[in-house]
């Protein structure tokens, strides 16, 4: 007789099948999503799809702890169907945004905000992902930033780390201390700030060019400023191990071996969000999110305590390593904290895909 738990993996790959069969069948012509890929982007070859179905499959039926942990039935349909995308690829497969609400929001909407463009010098990135001066009062909002046009609309439009649905609870709150690690340019952390009003936030950005961006955005508004600490160490599983991470103006910066590096620059050690927590250099954790390039399982690793102990909601990217949707539920399950899961997208592609964790009870 077959385990409950079994049943259910059987009947989650059964949905799968019969979803990548249904969208097989489907074309989408508008659903590339050219503000994530200026370049454009190379269509799945009808010949792999075998290759990738079955990867892609036994993924999703290892994926139990968090597919038995979802908080509602919106958030299965949507992973199998962000499941079916890495199968089928963009011309099948159309995720959560619509593109035309998408496109006004990011194209239409932040030509509004502009003010200054190209403040920065970024002669490597494509004109879509160059930095910007941009005034949000146009859309409602008492902010200025720099920054990329996508960046800013998935944050200040789209609430890449808050969920769309206000009911989930999953979202930062008035008062709360929030962790947002992954800092890069700052909008996270202006963001973070103007929605918690008198808690605070703890940004962590490790590249000293981010950084000096970062710092400027906290300048250019002087009304949240205060509510923000700038950390410089990486957080990871351990404290006090060297890495290196390249020191440039760039989104996607990942950590690596410091005996690979090219010179003396860019070298870094590490820190936990457990260490600085029992130190008391934080004092709770209200509110953790994670956007660090396939690194979130290592640094929830070195944050199990903290979670245990302050039973955080949770904002985990889990769209780097083809593994996240196992490892990281995995990680955040070793803290004992029962956790209700809630996907969102913030793009029309499996990029900047969130995996929203609400402790039952909160």
């Amino acid at each position: 007789m077959a385990t409950r738990s079994g049943t259910s993996t059987e009947l989650r790959l059964a949905r799968f099948d019969a979803l990548v069969a249904e969208l097989a069948e489907t074309v989408l012509p508008d659903n590339l999503d050219h503000l994530v890929h200026p370049h454009g982007i190379d269509l799945k070859p009808f010949e792999d799809r075998d290759g990738r179905m079955a990867h892609w499959r036994g993924i999703l039926q290892r994926a139990d702890l968090v597919w038995d942990g979802m908080g509602d039935d919106a958030s299965r349909e949507l992973m199998l169907r962000w499941f079916a995308h890495r199968v089928l690829g963009p011309a099948h497969v159309r995720l959560q945004l619509e593109p035309g609400p998408y496109r006004e929001l990011v194209i239409h909407g932040m030509s509004q905000c502009l003010r200054q463009a190209c403040v920065v010098s970024t002669p490597r990135f494509p004109f879509e992902w160059c930095i910007h001066r941009y005034d949000f009062r146009p859309l409602g909002l008492d902010a200025e930033l720099v920054g990329a046009p996508l960046p800013l609309a998935q944050t200040f439009g789209f609430q890449q780390y808050a969920h769309r649905d206000p009911t989930l609870g999953a979202s930062p709150r008035e008062g709360d201390v929030v962790v947002d690690v992954g800092g890069c340019w700052g909008e996270t952390a202006v963001w973070f700030a103007m929605n918690v009003g008198h808690g605070f936030v703890h940004t962590f950005e490790p590249s000293a060019a981010n950084r000096h961006i970062l710092q400027h955005n906290l300048d250019l508004n002087p009304a949240v400023a205060s509510r923000v600490r700038v950390h410089e160490a990486p957080l990871s599983d351990r404290a006090g191990e060297e890495v290196w991470m390249p020191d440039a103006i760039a989104a996607g910066l990942q950590m690596g071996d410091p005996a690979f590096a090219p010179d003396d620059t860019g070298r870094h050690i590490t820190d936990t969000l457990d260490r600085l927590v029992e130190a008391g250099e934080i004092p709770r954790v209200d509110f953790l999110k994670l956007d660090v390039e396939g690194a979130e399982a290592r640094v929830l690793a070195g944050a199990v305590e903290t979670i245990r102990r302050d039973h955080p909601r949770l904002a985990l990217s889990v769209y780097h390593l083809d593994d996240d949707f196992v490892t990281i539920p995995e990680v955040v399950s070793r803290a004992g904290v029962d956790y209700r899961w809630h996907l969102q997208c913030s793009t029309m592609d499996v990029v900047d895909t969130v995996l929203f964790g609400v402790p039952t009870g909160h």
